[in-house]
C-alpha cells in the first residue's frame, strides 16, 4: 500500500500504546462503500486493506482486538448504505436500548439524549417519553432526512462535545448512546 491520505496504519496499540501487535486475520484490500462514484466506479472504487490485530496480553499488551488501518471517517461515512429502521431485528435491539435507559434513567421531560452516529433516528424515536430532547450527530449526508424526523436536532458530522456545547450552552445530557461507534475511532482514548 502507497502512501494515501485516506488510510494509515497503526503500530500502537489504539487504547494502550502498547507495539506488541500480532496480525489475527487479513481480508485483503476490500472496497469501502457500496456507495461508489460513477468516476470511481470505472477505476474499481477505493479499496482499503481490512486486517485484525490483537494487543497481545501475553507481552504486555491490553488484549484489544482492532482494525490495523484507520480509513478516513469521511470516506467511509459521508455516504452510507445501512439504515437501522429497515431492519427489525436491529429496530427491535434499539427500542430494547432505549427502554432500557428509561427504565435505570428515568427520563424527565426536557431531559437531553445524544444518539452519536445516529443513523436515520431509530433509537432516538424509540424513547417513550415525549418530552425528552432527542439530539443526534449523523455525518451520512443521505440519512440525515430520516434522522431529522425522530430528532430535536441533528448535527450532520461526527461527534463534538463542543458543538454540542454551542448549540445548546450549559446544558449537560442526561443519556449519550454511541451504538457501534468505537472499532473505526483512531483514538477511542480522546472520543
Amino acid at each position: 500500500m502507497g502512501k494515501d491520505s485516506n488510510c494509515k496504519e497503526i503500530n500502537t496499540c489504539r487504547v494502550c500504546g502498547s507495539d506488541e501487535l500480532s496480525e489475527i486475520l487479513s481480508l485483503g484490500s476490500l472496497f469501502v462503500s457500496n456507495f461508489i462514484e460513477n468516476t470511481q466506479e470505472e477505476a474499481g472504487g477505493e479499496r482499503y486493506p481490512l486486517t485484525l490485530v490483537l494487543c497481545d496480553a501475553a507481552r504486555g499488551g491490553c488484549g484489544l482486538l482492532q482494525l490495523k488501518h484507520t480509513v478516513s471517517p469521511k470516506m467511509m461515512y459521508r455516504n452510507y448504505w445501512y439504515r437501522s429502521g429497515v431492519n427489525k431485528t436491529m429496530t427491535a435491539e434499539l427500542e430494547g436500548i432505549a427502554a432500557r435507559v428509561e427504565e435505570i434513567i428515568g427520563l424527565s421531560a426536557g431531559d437531553f439524549v445524544i444518539d452519536v452516529g445516529c443513523n436515520d433516528g431509530t433509537l432516538l424515536g424509540s424513547y417513550k417519553n415525549l418530552g425528552v430532547v432527542r439530539v443526534g450527530f449523523e455525518p451520512a449526508r443521505n440519512l440525515i432526512r430520516y434522522a431529522e424526523m425522530r430528532a430535536a436536532k441533528v448535527f450532520n458530522d461526527f461527534f463534538s462535545a463542543a458543538r454540542f456545547q454551542k448549540e445548546f450552552g450549559g446544558v449537560k445530557a442526561k443519556v449519550v448512546t454511541a451504538v457501534a461507534m468505537f472499532y473505526d475511532l483512531d483514538d477511542p482514548n480522546a472520543f
